[in-house]
């Protein structure tokens, strides 16, 4: 059940970045993720710590779980205003409420596998007139521009006459066991939710 923000305790000035969960966010990934968190999963850490406290720790717990380096705390809490004790138990309160992430070893074989299938569709979009295209997503996190992305030179396309659809449906759904590695099985099912237009 969403959980209201209208908590004015522990309020940060006017012009502070974290007024919404979202603002400062540059990765629309991590502003998703932040407010999930906090319209999910927040209600204990609203209750307790208030809205700012509970909205900072959010990003970082976001930042962490999609692959970003999280900003350090007293980084965040100086920006806001915010007390590094109360925003860190905040932190521990919305981590309750949620399930590990997996661990490091397992979520690293996922993006390497990620990362071969997706250098092997790349250099067959390049070795053949007709589909997969380059989209931004077989770009990968480096580059928009699909003439920028760079695959070793030992990797090989696909071979003549060989279909590519089996490979493109194995790709996505490797990125999705990876998603939801990073983010842990509860977040990873109310982010989906919330992308695709359900409650929050």
């Amino acid at each position: 059940m969403a959980t209201s923000l209208d908590d004015d305790r522990d309020a940060p000035r006017s012009d502070s970045p974290l007024l919404g969960v979202d603002v400062e966010c540059d990765d629309d990934r991590v502003a998703l993720v932040a407010r999930v968190l906090v319209t999910e999963f927040g209600g204990p850490a609203l209750c307790q710590f208030g809205r700012a406290p509970t909205a900072a720790a959010a990003r970082r717990i976001a930042q962490d779980r999609t692959g970003c380096e999280a900003t350090p705390l007293p980084d965040i809490c100086s920006e806001a205003d915010l007390d590094v004790p109360t925003t860190a138990r905040a932190e521990n309160a919305l981590l309750s409420e949620l399930t590990n992430p997996a661990a490091p070893d397992e979520i690293r074989q996922l993006a390497e596998r990620v990362e071969r299938c997706r250098q092997v569709l790349v250099a067959t979009a390049r070795e053949r007139a007709g589909p997969p295209r380059i989209t931004t997503v077989l770009c990968g996190d480096g580059t928009t521009d699909p003439d920028d992305v760079e695959v070793p030179a030992h990797v090989e396309p696909l071979p003549p006459g060989e279909s590519v659809e089996e490979l493109k449906a194995y790709y996505h759904r490797l990125r999705s066991d990876l998603r939801c590695a990073r983010l842990g099985f509860r977040l990873y099912d109310a982010v989906v939710e919330a992308e695709l237009g359900g409650p929050q």
